[in-house]
């Protein structure tokens, strides 16, 4: 099984890729989902499946049921921080 860092970064590359609006739009989830503004958020990308829950993020590969990553809403708001301000730089 590969490793949960490399799940989350196959992730950002694949989903967000470079694009600064993408990682916008989907922090503005995570805080809807967190401020109950939302129940939860289901999207789908080109190879995975983002679950948000009050709870927590699930990200699911699409195509291989032996890749998924559950994590905190803010550890994956982190990550999500993490790769815009290295798009930045």
């Amino acid at each position: 099984m590969t490793e949960q860092p490399a799940i989350l970064a196959d992730f950002l590359r694949t989903e967000l890729r470079g694009s600064q609006r993408r990682c916008n739009e989907l922090l503005s989830t995570i805080e809807a989902v967190a401020a109950n503004r939302t129940e939860c958020r289901e999207m789908t990308g080109n190879l995975y499946r983002l679950t948000i829950t009050e709870k927590a993020a699930r990200i699911d590969h699409l195509f291989d049921e032996s890749l998924s990553l559950t994590l905190s809403r803010q550890g994956l708001a982190d990550a999500i921080e993490a790769w815009r301000a290295q798009l930045s730089a």
